[in-house]
């Protein structure tokens, strides 16, 4: 059982370090070599009651129960993760920040609160700040459609690793790691913000409006691996 992993910096300041944070995971976005599919989803425009431009407000499921290849530094390799949806811990709100940047308050594009759970889903209400040109500016292109993606920064509180190939019950339900990755079921999370990002790590935590409707396309993903990590800080989703 792995330790709890909190956010401690940007990529960028960590870059050339992680031997220092032996507890970092990273949310990988762009899968590497020996991974071929990726999901992607056809983007459609926001409808006027899903962005409210009167308050500059929108709802967006923050998290689900998808699997997500991350990196977990504590074991050293790429693990898949569930986020057990009713183990989620969320304050009243928490910052709504430009790609988890937590360098300067300038990254800092709203709240989000009201977080409510749906089945197998986290859903929450954003508020962007009024007269704040990267505020503006983000609403924008949430309310013009080009900007749909949301993710999480969150702590990991309890996790059960199930090795690869093998199979384990946690808290009753049944679990199958595949034969190339272990499987790390987190049974307790807590968040601590969430941001607006061009691509999420959770191909469910969307914005919502028209693209509950979205079909979903799977294509194939260059062989040459992207850039290792694009998400870093304790644990992204």
């Amino acid at each position: 059982m792995p330790e709890s992993n909190l956010n401690y910096a940007s990529l960028a300041s960590l870059r050339g370090s992680l031997t220092q944070y032996p507890g970092v995971i990273c949310r990988i976005l762009g899968a590497p070599s020996g991974f071929d599919t990726a999901r992607y989803r056809k983007t459609e425009r926001l409808s006027e009651s899903a962005a409210t431009r009167e308050s500059m407000s929108f709802e967006a499921v923050v998290a689900s129960e998808r699997r997500v290849i991350v990196w977990c530094g504590s074991r050293g390799q790429l693990v898949e993760e569930i986020l057990i949806a009713r183990g989620g811990d969320f304050p009243p709100q928490v910052p709504l920040l430009d790609s988890h940047r937590t360098d300067e308050i300038a990254n800092v594009t709203g709240v989000i609160g009201s977080f409510k759970r749906d089945g197998t889903v986290w859903i929450g209400r954003a508020e962007l700040t009024p007269g704040v040109a990267v505020s503006e500016d983000a609403f924008k292109r949430v309310a013009a459609g080009h900007l749909n993606d949301v993710s999480i920064g969150y702590m990991q509180n309890r996790c059960t690793i199930i090795d690869p190939g093998q199979s384990g019950t946690v808290d009753g339900v049944k679990y199958q790691a595949r034969r190339s990755l272990p499987l790390m079921i987190t049974q307790q999370w807590s968040v601590y913000e969430v941001s607006l990002v061009p691509i999420g790590a959770d191909s469910t935590a969307k914005i919502k409006g028209n693209r509950q409707l979205q079909e979903v396309t799977e294509i194939k993903a260059p062989r040459r691996p992207r850039r290792f990590a694009t998400e870093v800080i304790g644990v992204f989703r």
